[in-house]
């Protein structure tokens, strides 16, 4: 079962994660840079729709298809949510899912 879900206060129920943990950790610090970066791309349309599209390959990857997608977007604010019901893996403090943007 994930442990990880993106949740939509408007929306019910939650999208649940469902990679393995190396590579959302390489995800989750591409997309932490990529946003606290965002002065450099903002301004410019060309590159925020290259963004865009990789944002949406990403969520794809991790298990968010066009579905889920629809769902989420328009929302205002969308949390990662981490299930706290979840026991942790051996050695995991879950850092990737608080870094996620």
């Amino acid at each position: 079962m994930a442990e990880i879900f993106l949740h939509s206060p408007a929306q019910t129920p939650p999208v649940p994660v469902t990679i393995g943990r190396a590579r959302l950790q390489r995800l989750a610090k591409h997309w932490h840079y990529v946003l606290r970066s965002r002065r450099r791309w903002i301004n410019d349309p060309k590159l925020r729709q290259v963004i865009e599209e990789r944002a949406t390959d990403h969520l794809r990857a991790i298990g968010v298809g066009p579905t889920e997608l629809a769902g989420l977007s328009g929302r205002g604010m969308i949390e990662v949510r981490i299930d706290s019901t979840a026991a942790p893996s051996p050695n995991s403090d879950r850092w990737e899912a608080r870094l996620l943007p």
